[in-house]
């Protein structure tokens, strides 16, 4: 019994090590990367601290942070980087290194993103499988947690690019594991280690915020002291996090931990979307989750060494974060993959996932037909989120033609999931999408960047859309003679804020509309006579309402032009 023991760890530690470097090698070499959108910037912000010593980013100077877009915000007259400053902290190390070795940031920030990807991917499937070995054998425990971290957004989001959730998802998982492990094996809880894994999985990622009551109240039922122990660590540093945001910005905390995010309107549809949508739903991009518990069901129970309270961790915070992520108005992560808001709370349906997992083979036999579901929901789970969400760069275009951010309602378009994107199908839903909107036959498609068009009063253009930069801005454009327009003028655009806009063609007023009436796209009515075919034409928006960035920033933002097609 002893050889066999030993044999089953020394086979576990050889699975692990080839798993961790399974996941490394898939990190590095995916072809999806999201490391130019909301992660840009935290390394920038590491590279400031180190460097610096300044939480400011205005020492870089306006041609390095322009390009950051709105990533860097102006707040008091100070240039800051947005989202939250935990993973800038936890990536120091790295940024040093790295400028030791004479990398520099600004020409290999993508390298340094997803090498710290790599680690982060590494070191979750590590903790992932030493939680498992608290429940299972060694080999199924690396089999779960590999499952686990391949069949979840732990892979199509983490391994993408250095997210906020990398650090976040490790230091609350790290938190669960130390809590968890004590109690079952009966040692002392490092309750400050706990306490303060609480506090900077926050600081990575509000949300995490969450986890905290759930961990302390189950670790309490179980060990009052180091709860208790754990949350006063927990308020000291908090309130040390509130102390330093006064003196920084003047306020209790950071704009991005304010809790002005709950203010989506649209509750039950988001909630609706998290758990089931073919773009962003839980369920469908991870139902191996769902179907393990099936699978226990049907197996039937069996005791574990947690009491029923471990339901606080595995369930009870899911669901609240759940709730939470539903009250965003952009509760769809934006240009996203899958359920990328839900791999927060991953480390707690893992707990409830793992617990319920085949303990061998011969259970698994004897289960039959619900095996087979939950194998095949193990199989389609990787499949969506290594395969696709890692090297299928189809799933970036799906967000980006249209963009989901003009248009959710293609969040529930089953005719399109993202996880099953291609160049052909890609073509197909532009087609449609251009049908919908009534454009599909205009004479002429002005795009936020074209070269024979000349843009006045506009800012650079970005990937989809160029901001106004003024409170007037104008399109000069040339109309061909065979063009015989019937009319209309759509207008594609995004607003900041709620803005009245007045549109004139060739110094002729067409009419006047107001960003908050808008639903998809407007449309404005003209003589054809005014049209001067043959020659130069000049489109001018009026914004009264628009609204500078900062005090360091020249744009006027109130309306990010998408395109306008004429008919």
């Amino acid at each position: 019994m002893k050889d066999s023991t030993i044999a089953s760890k020394r086979a576990g530690r050889i699975a692990l090590l080839l798993s961790l470097v399974l996941v490394c090698a898939l990190v590095s070499s995916a072809n999806v990367r999201y490391t130019t959108s909301d992660p840009r910037g935290t390394l920038l912000l590491s590279d400031s601290l180190v460097f610096h010593g300044s939480f400011t980013l205005e020492h870089y100077g306006r041609e390095i942070l322009d390009p950051y877009g709105y990533t860097i915000h102006n707040k008091n007259g100070h240039d800051y980087y947005f989202f939250p400053i935990g993973t800038s902290l936890a990536s120091i190390p790295a940024v040093a290194g790295a400028k030791l070795l004479g990398y520099s940031y600004v020409q290999h920030e993508e390298q340094l993103q997803i090498f710290l990807a790599c680690i982060t991917a590494a070191l979750t499937l590590l903790f992932l499988t030493r939680l498992a070995s608290l429940f299972l054998t060694p080999l199924n425990a690396v089999l779960a947690s590999l499952v686990f971290w391949l069949g979840t957004a732990l892979a199509s989001t983490g391994g993408t690019a250095l997210w906020s959730h990398n650090f976040a998802t490790l230091f609350g998982l790290m938190a669960i594991y130390y809590a968890i492990k004590s109690i079952v094996s009966g040692t002392a809880v490092p309750w400050l280690g706990i306490g303060l894994l609480l506090f900077f999985a926050y600081l990575c990622r509000p949300t995490l915020a969450l986890l905290a009551p759930f961990l302390l109240l189950w670790m309490f039922f179980h060990d009052k002291r180091a709860a208790t122990l754990s949350a006063v660590t927990l308020m000291l540093v908090f309130a040390a996090f509130i102390g330093w945001s006064f003196v920084e910005f003047g306020q209790p905390l950071p704009d991005y931990y304010l809790p002005k995010r709950l203010s989506g309107a649209n509750f039950a549809e988001a909630l609706v979307g998290n758990l089931i949508s073919p773009a962003r739903g839980l369920l469908v991009y991870s139902p191996f989750i769902a179907l393990a518990w099936l699978y226990r069901l049907a197996a039937g129970w069996r005791r574990i060494s947690l009491t029923p309270w471990w339901l606080l961790i595995g369930l009870g915070w899911p669901l609240l974060h759940l709730i939470f992520i539903s009250r965003f108005p952009h509760w769809w992560a934006g240009w996203a993959f899958g359920a990328r808001f839900m791999m927060d709370v991953l480390p707690g349906l893992f707990l409830l996932t793992v617990l319920a997992w085949p303990r061998d083979m011969k259970e698994v036999k004897a289960s039959g037909k619900t095996a087979g579901a939950l194998v095949f929901g193990c199989v389609f789970s990787l499949y969506v989120n290594t395969v696709q969400g890692l090297y299928n760069t189809d799933t970036i275009k799906w967000n980006k033609e249209p963009s989901v951010d003009f248009f959710p309602s293609y969040l529930f378009d089953w005719r399109y999931p993202p996880f099953l994107h291609d160049d052909l199908r890609h073509q197909e839903r532009i087609e449609d999408h251009e049908f919908q909107l009534g454009i599909r036959d205009a004479k002429i498609i002005i795009y936020q960047q074209q070269d024979s068009v000349r843009f006045q009063g506009w800012s650079y253009s970005e990937p989809t859309h160029r901001w106004n930069d003024g409170k007037s801005a104008a399109i000069t454009f040339f109309v061909p003679a065979s063009i015989k327009p019937e009319g209309t003028i759509t207008i594609m655009a995004m607003y900041f804020d709620e803005q009245r806009i007045r549109v004139n063609l060739n110094g002729v007023e067409l009419g006047r509309y107001n960003s908050k009436d808008i639903k998809i796209s407007q449309k404005v009515h003209f003589d054809p006579e005014q049209l001067l075919v043959g020659q130069l034409n000049t489109l001018t928006f009026e914004l009264p309402d628009a609204k500078p960035l900062g005090t360091q920033d020249p744009r006027v933002m109130g309306m990010g032009l998408k395109y306008i097609a004429i008919q």
